[in-house]
């Protein structure tokens, strides 16, 4: 770093879903992730929310303060969640159309 701040990343983990690690930083800091950056996307620090931001156009990055924290990112779609729900209404909605009519006219 240009200016004399010190700052460490360790304990990272990797999931599908979520990246966590462990901050420790002489000053505040941009922490940059070498992932896309995509909105549905949520970063907090220590448990509190902070924004995310767009670092070398296309990567992540989260501001940390001085000290040792707790860096966790979440990915959580709504429009994912709605797409499933909607699906999974249709998917009952169908199975009772076929069990409400479907049966008669087997009967018939």
């Amino acid at each position: 770093n240009t200016n004399g701040t010190t700052a460490a990343v360790s304990n990272v983990r990797f999931t599908s879903r979520s990246i966590e690690a462990q901050v420790t930083a002489s000053a505040p800091t941009l922490v940059v992730i070498a992932q896309s950056f995509y909105p549905a996307w949520h970063a907090t620090v220590d448990g509190d929310r902070v924004p995310l931001l767009r670092a070398n156009v296309a990567f992540q990055a989260v501001p940390v303060p001085a000290g040792e924290h707790r860096l966790r990112l979440v990915y959580s779609d709504r429009a994912f969640h709605l797409g499933g729900a909607i699906s999974g209404g249709t998917v009952l909605a169908c199975l009772f159309f076929w069990w409400r009519f479907g049966r008669r006219s087997r009967e018939a």
